[in-house]
C-alpha cells in the first residue's frame, strides 16, 4: 500500500545446538520485511555450511549442524512481485543476487557475510578490488565487503573486518561469519536498526526485537551505532572501533517498516505511531465524521492515536483476508483487481463519513484504490489522514521505494476528482520529528530531500558483462 517497503531482516545465534532451526525461524518472522529469498550459514567449528531458498533448513535440522548461524530473508514487497507479474523487464530484471548472504574460501580460512542497508561507495571499491584482481559474481555490496577482508594485509579476521570496514560508507548493519567466531555491526551512523538479544545460554542478534520472543528469547538492548559484537564460545566482546559519525537513524522505520510489536531505535514502535496519529488529529482535525479506521498495517495504531486524541470511535473496517490458495499472479489481473482478492471493507461502512488513516503517501494509487474501496461499500465520503509528509525523494540507502517517476504529485493526488477523498492532510515535518524525538538524529531525506551521506552512483554497481 502508500509506504515505503523494507526487501531485507537479519538474524544470527552464537551458542545455540539447533542454531539453524533458530535463524531460520527468526528469519520467518521477520518475513514481513521481505521473503522472496532465504538464506542461512551454519558453522560447527569446522565448516560453514550454507543453504539457501526453501530447502534453507531440511526437514531434520541435526543434518546442518553448528552452533553459530547467520541469516538473511529478502524479496521484494508484496505490491512490487504484483506489478513484476505485469512487466516482463521487471520480472526479468531482478533475480536476487543483488542482495544476497555470501559464503567464501581465502586464504584465511573460510567467512559468510550479510548486509542490510547499502554501502554507498561500493562501486568505486569494486573497481579498486578488480585491478587487484578480484573476481565478482554478483552486485551484492557483501560481496564487495568479503572481498575487501580477504585483501587486506591484516592478520586476523577481527583487524581485517575493521580494516575493510573503515574503508566502507553507507548506511548498514552487518553479519559476518568465520568457521568459529560471528561477528555482528551496525554501521557508525546507526542508519539502520539492530538488536542484542538471549537465549538460555546464547546470543542472538537481529534487525527487529519482535524475532526475539518468536524463539523463545528476550530482547537485551539495541546494538549502538559504530559497535561491533564479537561472538564465540568463550563469549561476547563489544569494541567500538570507528571515528564517531552524527546519528541518521532511519525516521521511516517508526513510519512504515518496523513491526509495530518492535522497539525500534530503543522506543516502542506502537508507542510512536499512536503519538503520531494524536499529532495528526491535533494539526489536522475532522469536525463531523463518524469513525476513524486505518487501512491494516503500520497505520492501525495511528489510527488508534487519532481516534483517542479526537475523542471519536476507532473500528476495523478494513480487513486483510488472503485467499486460502493463492492464485499465480500472472493470473490475478490488474493490481486493483488483486487487491479486491486480499482486503474486505465492513459493511457497517455505509452511510457514516470516515477518517482512513494512512502512514504515508508515495505513489497515491493505494491511497485511492483504499478511498475507492470505503465509497464503494457505502461510506458517506473518506476523509484521509496521513501521518507523514508527501515522500520528496526514493531511498538512496537500501529500503524500497518507487523511483521519482512514480512518485505521486502532492498537487494532483489530493484534488478530490483525483483522488475521490473529500480531504486529504499530512502531518508536517518538523511535528513528525519532534513527537519522534528530535533530540536523536534523523535521517529524513526521503521527505526533506537533505541526504546525510552521499547517495550512491548507480552506474558503478552494474557488472561489466561485455
Amino acid at each position: 500500500m502508500e509506504r515505503f517497503s523494507d526487501t531485507c531482516a537479519l538474524f544470527a545465534v552464537s551458542g545455540h545446538r539447533s542454531a539453524a532451526a533458530v535463524t531460520a525461524l527468526g528469519l520467518q518472522v521477520l518475513g514481513y520485511r521481505g521473503n522472496e529469498h532465504l538464506a542461512v550459514a551454519v558453522s560447527d567449528g569446522a565448516l560453514i555450511r550454507t543453504r539457501r531458498g526453501p530447502d534453507a533448513l531440511p526437514a531434520r535440522p541435526e543434518t546442518l549442524p553448528g552452533v553459530l548461524a547467520i541469516g538473511k530473508i529478502w524479496g521484494p514487497p508484496e505490491q512490487l512481485r504484483r506489478a513484476r507479474s505485469h512487466d516482463p523487464l521487471l520480472a526479468a530484471g531482478d533475480d536476487g543476487d543483488s542482495d544476497t548472504l555470501v559464503s567464501v574460501r581465502y586464504r584465511g580460512g573460510q567467512i559468510a557475510a550479510a548486509i542490510a542497508g547499502r554501502i554507498t561507495n561500493a562501486g568505486r571499491l569494486r573497481r579498486e578490488l578488480k585491478e587487484l584482481g578480484a573476481v565478482f559474481h554478483t552486485l551484492s555490496d557483501a560481496e564487495v565487503l568479503v572481498n575487501l577482508v580477504a585483501h587486506s594485509a591484516q592478520r586476523t579476521l577481527i583487524n581485517r573486518l575493521v580494516d575493510a570496514l573503515w574503508k566502507v560508507e553507507g548506511a548498514y548493519t552487518l553479519l559476518v561469519q568465520s568457521e568459529d567466531r560471528l561477528v555482528a555491526v551496525r554501521g557508525p551512523g546507526g542508519f539502520r536498526p539492530l538488536v542484542l538479544g538471549r537465549l538460555e545460554d546464547a546470543w542472538m542478534v537481529a534487525t527487529d526485537d519482535s524475532a526475539f520472543q518468536a524463539v523463545g528469547g528476550e530482547a537485551k538492548r539495541e546494538v549502538a551505532p559504530g559497535e561491533m559484537l564479537i561472538l564465540d564460545g568463550r563469549g561476547m566482546l563489544s569494541v567500538s572501533p570507528f571515528g564517531q559519525q552524527p546519528l541518521t537513524a532511519c525516521l521511516q522505520e517508526h513510519i512504515s517498516l518496523a513491526s509495530s510489536a518492535s522497539r525500534t531505535f530503543g522506543r516502542s514502535t506502537r508507542e510512536v505511531r499512536a503519538r503520531v496519529g494524536e499529532a495528526l488529529a491535533s494539526e489536522a482535525p475532522c469536525p463531523g465524521a463518524d469513525v476513524v479506521t486505518a487501512w491494516p498495517g503500520p497505520a492501525l495504531p495511528m489510527a488508534q492515536g487519532f481516534a483517542r486524541a479526537a475523542d471519536l470511535p476507532f473500528e476495523v473496517l478494513v480487513v486483510r483476508e488472503p485467499p486460502v490458495v493463492a492464485p499465480p499472479p500472472d493470473t490475478l489481473g490488474p493490481p486493483d483487481l488483486a487487491d479486491r482478492l486480499l482486503w474486505r471493507v465492513d459493511p457497517s461502512v455505509g452511510g457514516r463519513s470516515v477518517v482512513l488513516v494512512l502512514p504515508a503517501l508515495v505513489t497515491g494509487h493505494g491511497l485511492r484504490r483504499a478511498v475507492a474501496s470505503l465509497l464503494e461499500a457505502g461510506a458517506r465520503e473518506v476523509h484521509v489522514r496521513i501521518g507523514s509528509p508527501p515522500v520528496h525523494t526514493s531511498c538512496a540507502y537500501g529500503v524500497w521505494s518507487p523511483t521519482p517517476d512514480e512518485l505521486a504529485d502532492a498537487e494532483t493526488v489530493t484534488h478530490p476528482d483525483w483522488s475521490g477523498a473529500a480531504s486529504i492532510r499530512h502531518l508536517d515535518l518538523a511535528r513528525l520529528r519532534e513527537v519522534a524525538d528530535d533530540e536523536r538524529g534523523w535521517c529524513d531525506a526521503c521527505w526533506s530531500g537533505k541526504h546525510p551521506l552521499r547517495p550512491p552512483d548507480l552506474t558503478d554497481d552494474q557488472l561489466e558483462l561485455f
